[in-house]
């Protein structure tokens, strides 16, 4: 497989993390692009959690890609982190048995199945059509942070074949974005060299930097 189909991989988790979520918690999880998860917690949407990706190996065809889900499960109000974050108790949700979610998030290994034995292809999978269905993101008007204390307003309109987040600006321009192990400029280059991205505001092997959604 195309290192290139390794953008997809925190998408697809976000997809399974939703999709599992929703059936066995009882409440609607949507996703924020590229690595949010989100519910609606007293009509507010609020994060309920992320999603991280990082390379382990050298760079040989040895390289394996570690992926980790943090969620927030029984935090109160007074206990969370942020005053934008939720948690599933705050959620109302039906189950709130950490063994038992665990459980259910293993629907991952199906698709991540499906997406691998069509070489990571994400429509002959599936897995763009599933993203969009749950993709909060879309439609929305975002703000994209660049370096430099720079900014990008525009509408979030499309995910691309690669998984990057298409923002079209008033002037009717349109940008590409990358999920965040990719570089993010629009110079083509090649994906992140030595690991994945743990943050934002990176450079690229080619020295140019990424943005913050």
């Amino acid at each position: 497989m195309s290192r290139r189909r390794w953008s997809w991989l925190p998408l697809l988790v976000g997809v399974a993390a939703g999709a599992a979520l929703s059936r066995t918690a009882g409440v609607e999880v949507r996703l924020k692009w590229p690595n949010d998860l989100l519910v609606a917690v007293e009509g507010e949407e609020r994060k309920l959690g992320g999603i991280l990706a990082e390379l382990s190996g050298d760079g040989s065809a040895e390289d394996a890609v570690v992926v980790g889900i943090g969620l927030n499960v029984t935090l109160r109000s007074e206990e969370l982190p942020v005053p934008t974050a939720g948690s599933l108790l705050l959620a109302g949700a039906d189950v709130l048995d950490r063994e038992t979610l665990v459980r259910a998030l293993r629907v991952f290994a199906e698709l991540y199945e499906d997406w691998c034995s069509v070489g990571g292809d994400p429509e002959a999978s599936g897995l763009l059509p599933a993203y969009l269905a749950q993709c909060a993101t879309l439609g929305r008007q975002v703000r994209v942070e660049l370096p430099g204390e720079h900014e990008l307003l525009g509408e979030a309109v499309a995910v691309d074949a690669d998984g990057r987040l298409v923002v079209r600006t008033a002037d009717g321009t349109t940008t590409r974005w990358a999920p965040v192990m990719w570089c993010m400029c629009a110079q083509g280059c090649a994906p992140w060299k030595d690991e994945f991205v743990r943050g934002f505001g990176r450079q690229c092997e080619q020295g140019h930097s990424s943005p913050r959604l």
